[in-house]
């Protein structure tokens, strides 16, 4: 039976989007507004310091709103309430925990695609975790990354697999004027914590396989 189901997956994403349909729009249309801005300014500041500096404070922006959106899909998942100020609540200790590990992973996944692409590939599913094990375990950078790469050992051709279909979705959702991404955007970040909860349940029911205890030494002589 295969952890990661696609379809499993994005029937949640789809149920729980359409309960909170009003607020994830919302949401994801401040995260979108705000990383078009950025990208926008820093274009036309051109490759100078100042442009420099502005893509830099638009990269912690963009992952600041996009764990407020994380943030919101573990609760849907939970079953607790979702509200659009979540999208700003994250505190800097969770961002900067996140920007190092996304830095991390920026550089391992960009040394991949320059070797051969495929290690790059294998390296984005390897450490896709990370952002979840940062924001709902408090684990620091280096250990949110490792716990990744292991959670993932023997799922990540599903995870893979999954990731192409998020792909897919959201080119669909791009092409009418990038209107779509409210609607598929979402359904994918929750169609994602589905996955990461359901990799996480299946690490903690994994059978513990008991040590062998070493045969008891003989405490007197033999009787032939």
């Amino acid at each position: 039976m295969h952890t990661v189901s696609i379809k499993e997956s994005f029937k949640f994403g789809w149920n729980a989007f359409k309960k909170d349909a009003g607020v994830y729009v919302g949401a994801t249309a401040v995260a979108l507004v705000a990383s078009f801005v950025v990208n926008k300014i820093s274009g036309e500041l051109g490759n100078g310091l100042f442009g420099a500096l502005v893509s830099i404070a638009g990269a912690v922006l963009t992952w600041w709103l996009f764990l407020g959106l994380t943030r919101m899909t573990l609760n849907s998942y939970a079953g607790l309430p979702v509200k659009f100020d979540m999208v700003f609540k994250e505190s800097w200790d969770v961002l900067w925990r996140y920007a190092l590990a996304a830095i991390v992973t920026v550089i391992v996944v960009g040394i991949g695609f320059i070797l051969l692409v495929v290690p790059g590939i294998i390296a984005q599913v390897m450490l896709s975790l990370t952002i979840f094990l940062v924001l709902e375990k408090g684990m620091k950078p280096i250990a949110a990354l490792k716990e990744s790469r292991r959670m993932t050992k023997g799922k990540r051709w599903d995870l893979f697999l999954f990731f192409l279909v998020l792909v897919l979705i959201n080119i669909v959702g791009a092409i009418p004027m990038g209107l779509g991404l409210l609607v598929t955007l979402p359904i994918s970040l929750l169609a994602f914590a589905h996955v990461y909860k359901a990799i996480d349940k299946s690490d903690d029911m994994a059978p513990v396989v008991p040590t062998q205890m070493p045969p008891a030494a003989s405490t007197g002589p033999t009787v032939a």
